[in-house]
């Protein structure tokens, strides 16, 4: 009895909403119903009656963070226009139609968790992106979120007209769940991409990422749900090695296609490849990938310079290569002469995180990133890094290190990978 009664009290609850299992399951049964049924009373016989009663205070309490938000915030998130869906350059596209469309890029931005803010994604459009990806999205987690939840933790921003073309990133195990979700961002992106590369920690506990790649049914019907339930938009895939055997990668991408994959992005790494065991991404597989492929093969994995890129394109032959890590630290990787002070970097990126309102949570990820080298050099002022700290608090940190002449010199060099990308090799 002591225990269902510490299990009805709302800290339990409140616990579990922020990543216990039980919350977890809570959330995609939500999820699920909202998918189903829309933004209905509750009243479904399908739901047990506690899944009611907290779908209904869920609801109560969206419906009145959302009027609130309508009241008091108004436009002052995003003050800036939104893009017209009229002005995408793909609508209803596939494959090399939709590729060419988009001016068949060759250097792509990954998709990061917190790192691939809009402010971050305009930085690198500047010196050489030709395409984008959004921050990974939570499908069950984005169908009970409010327009402002929706925001900060996932940093999904009201379109921008020089953010295009944009893919947005989802991740889940449900495919109607992942389908609703991609209904919710097609109007405002280029294609919509399913997370089947992530091997962080959070990926297995949330069924998504890498885990998935066990599963291929699960990631083949997630495919064939998105294709036909978001006609509008290409549906491709990022995806790691199954295992090390190039055979089991073939047939999985072979599958995928045939599912009505638009595109593929692949690591040639595993899902335990990650950390101090990260090891050589291995191309050869990427390779194998695109000679069999009738749809555009992007190349993630080893790629930590302009020099690199472009002996991965030379050497797989695939169609685009993506960089997360090395582009994270270094915004001017894809540049053909980026700028040789890298303060100068840290500047612009403060300015449009200032115009593009970043959260400190996103701001801060992709600071301590592109500052990582400097800290090395002067760890009292990392020690005083205002960590959540608003765009205000990082200018003064930076204006500390450019006095000590830190920053200043230190300029990452456009051949070698920087101190970020190998702290793990």
């Amino acid at each position: 009895m002591f225990w269902i009664k510490w299990h009805r009290t709302p800290g339990f609850f409140n616990v579990a909403h922020l990543g216990t299992i039980f919350g977890r399951k809570r959330e995609q049964r939500m999820a699920s119903h909202l998918a189903e049924h829309g933004d209905s009373d509750g009243e479904d016989t399908s739901m047990t009656i506690g899944d009611r009663r907290r779908y209904r205070r869920r609801a109560r309490r969206r419906q009145a963070n959302e009027q609130k938000q309508r009241e008091v915030a108004g436009d002052l998130l995003e003050p800036w226009p939104a893009l017209d869906v009229s002005r995408r350059p793909a609508r209803g596209l596939t494959g090399y139609e939709w590729w060419r469309s988009i001016g068949s890029p060759r250097f792509v931005c990954a998709p990061m968790v917190g790192g691939s803010s809009l402010a971050f994604r305009m930085l690198v459009r500047r010196y050489g992106c030709d395409l984008a990806f959004s921050p990974m999205i939570d499908a069950a987690g984005w169908r009970c979120g409010t327009t402002v939840s929706r925001r900060d933790r996932f940093l999904w921003s009201k379109p921008l007209v020089g953010d295009v073309p944009l893919v947005a990133q989802l991740a889940g195990d449900d495919p109607k769940t992942v389908a609703a979700a991609g209904r919710d961002v097609a109007h405002a992106c280029d294609a919509i991409d399913l997370n089947c590369g992530c091997p962080q920690p959070c990926a297995e506990l949330g069924r998504y990422g890498a885990f998935l790649l066990s599963m291929p049914d699960c990631i083949e019907a997630i495919v064939r749900e998105c294709v036909h339930s978001v006609p509008e938009v290409p549906i491709t895939v990022k995806l790691r090695k199954p295992s090390n055997r190039a055979e089991d990668m073939l047939a999985l991408a072979a599958r995928l296609e045939a599912a009505g994959a638009s595109a593929l992005t692949v690591h040639g790494r595993t899902k335990e490849q990650i950390g101090q065991f990260k090891g050589v991404a291995d191309w050869d597989v990427v390779a194998a990938v695109k000679q069999r492929a009738s749809i555009p093969i992007i190349l993630n994995g080893g790629i930590g310079s302009r020099e690199d890129a472009l002996r991965a394109l030379q050497v797989t032959r695939c169609d685009a290569v993506m960089s997360a890590e090395a582009l994270l630290e270094r915004p001017t990787l894809f540049a053909e002469e980026p700028p040789l002070n890298h303060y100068q970097i840290v500047e612009e990126f403060l300015d449009l995180a200032r115009t593009y309102h970043t959260p400190p949570k996103a701001l801060s990820v992709n600071m301590f990133a592109l500052l990582h080298g400097a800290f090395q050099r002067h760890p009292e002022v990392y020690a005083r890094a205002p960590d959540r700290g608003g765009v205000e608090a990082w200018a003064g940190c930076v204006r500390e290190l450019h006095q000590c002449s830190i920053v200043k010199t230190y300029s990452p060099s456009t051949t070698c990978p920087g101190p970020w990308y190998l702290r793990h090799r």
